[in-house]
C-alpha cells in the first residue's frame, strides 16, 4: 500500500492520493481543501477515514446495497437479473461485510427469506429438498443464508459445466452448418397432393 511505504514522500502520497479519488465528488473536495504539503496529507488522511471511513456507516451502506438488490429482484417481474449475476453481486457485498468483520450471523435472518424469494420455482424446489436433507442428519444449528450461497455457487458451477458439454467446443454448429440442404423436390417427393387424395376416392 502506499500509505504505508516509508521509501514514498508524504508530498508524493498526496499526489497519488489526489488521482485516486473520482474528479468532482466529496473525497475530491476534501483532499483538495488541503494544500498539497507532507504535514497535510496526514491531516488529510485522518478528514477523509473520519468521513468515510465509518465502519458503522459502512455496514448500513452494504446492508442497503444488499436489500436493494434482493428486492428490486423479487419485485421487478420484467428486469430480473440473472442468477449468476445476482450471485456474483450478494456474495461481493456480503464479502465487504466480511471484511469489515461483521459476521453473517447477524444479518442472515433479515437477508435470507429475501435471497431465497429470488430464485427460480423449479431451483427452490431443488433447494428446500437439500435444507431438509440437512436438517435430518444433523441437529445442530447452521447459517442458512451462508448454505445457500454454498449450493447456488455448486449449482451455478454445474451448470456452466452442462453448457460447456453442450457446445461441444463448436462441433455440432459446424457439422449442422456444412450439412448439404435438401432440394424443395426431395423434400416434397413424399407430400402427398390435393389431387391425389381426390383422384384417389
Amino acid at each position: 500500500k502506499i500509505d504505508e511505504d516509508s521509501d514514498i514522500p508524504n508530498e508524493d502520497k498526496y499526489h497519488y492520493l489526489i488521482q485516486s479519488t473520482l474528479k468532482g465528488s466529496r473525497a475530491r473536495e476534501v483532499v483538495e481543501s488541503f494544500p498539497p504539503t507532507a504535514e497535510n496529507y496526514i491531516q488529510a488522511i485522518e478528514c477523509l477515514k473520519a468521513r468515510f471511513g465509518r465502519e458503522d456507516v459502512l455496514v448500513e451502506v452494504y446492508v442497503r446495497e444488499l436489500l436493494i438488490l434482493v428486492l428490486s429482484n423479487v419485485l421487478n417481474n420484467e428486469h430480473k437479473l440473472p442468477l449468476i449475476k445476482l450471485y456474483d453481486r450478494i456474495e461481493t457485498q456480503l464479502r465487504s461485510l466480511q471484511m469489515l468483520g461483521v459476521t453473517s450471523d447477524k444479518y442472515a435472518s433479515m437477508l435470507y427469506p429475501l435471497v431465497e424469494s429470488c430464485l427460480p420455482i423449479n431451483l427452490l424446489r431443488i433447494w428446500e429438498r437439500h435444507l431438509s436433507s440437512i436438517t435430518f442428519k444433523s441437529d445442530e444449528k447452521f447459517n442458512k443464508l451462508e448454505t445457500l450461497m454454498i449450493f447456488l455457487g455448486k449449482e451455478i458451477e454445474g451448470e456452466e459445466k452442462i453448457n460447456l458439454a453442450k457446445s461441444g467446443f463448436g462441433f455440432e454448429h459446424k457439422t449442422k452448418k456444412n450439412q448439404p440442404m435438401k432440394s424443395s423436390s426431395n423434400r416434397n417427393k413424399n407430400i402427398t397432393t390435393g389431387m391425389e387424395l381426390y383422384s384417389s376416392v
